[in-house]
């Protein structure tokens, strides 16, 4: 699309995702180089830790035992090794932005205690019926922007008068509220 010149790079705002099984320090660059590889791109302008659950690393994205329950990772690094290597995607250019998805008040509070570089935002369900105050509050406090996510498989994102369902994944930012 970029090289058509009908859009232009800069003027589009990417956002992608650490997965669970790239929580170790030395996998982080790796991940998002396939990333960027994956959407051609020579950098992401945010790049989220998607959950604070390190899976067993490896090929597969869901590692799970033959019963059907997740596999952890034995040698779960604590954040701040995660976010460490996060930082330098910033500074290697290959991220502009970095922040946090999933996580509660206290690994935020983790994070930050190490972070050279605080996260940018914090993405998490939030609605009427799960305002998440609390994290509003934190990000307030460190001006971090808020930016809640809502699923369509919950019934109170159903239209009252029609019932139509609004889309499969609707966000918004709080910067300011």
């Amino acid at each position: 699309v970029f090289s058509e010149g009908d859009v232009k790079r800069e003027d589009v705002f990417v956002t992608s995702k650490l997965w669970n099984i790239f929580h170790r320090g030395e996998d982080v660059e790796a991940a998002c180089d396939k990333t960027l590889n994956d959407l051609q791109l020579k950098y992401l302008d945010l790049y989220l830790i998607h959950w604070p659950v390190a899976l067993q690393p490896g090929d597969n994205l869901f590692p799970m035992d033959k019963d059907g329950k997740f596999l952890m990772d034995s040698k779960t690094p604590p954040f701040s090794e995660t976010w460490a290597a996060m930082e330098k995607l910033v500074e290697s250019g290959k991220c502009k932005n970095i922040g946090l998805s999933n996580f509660n008040v206290e690994q935020i509070e983790e994070v930050l205690l190490s972070a050279k570089i605080k996260p940018g935002c914090l993405q998490v369900e939030s609605h009427p019926h799960l305002p998440n105050l609390e994290l509003l509050k934190l990000c307030k406090e460190h001006g971090i922007s808020f930016c809640f996510i809502q699923s369509s498989r919950k019934p109170w994102l159903r239209i009252p008068k029609t019932g139509t369902k609004r889309s499969a994944s609707r966000g918004s930012c709080a910067e300011d509220r």
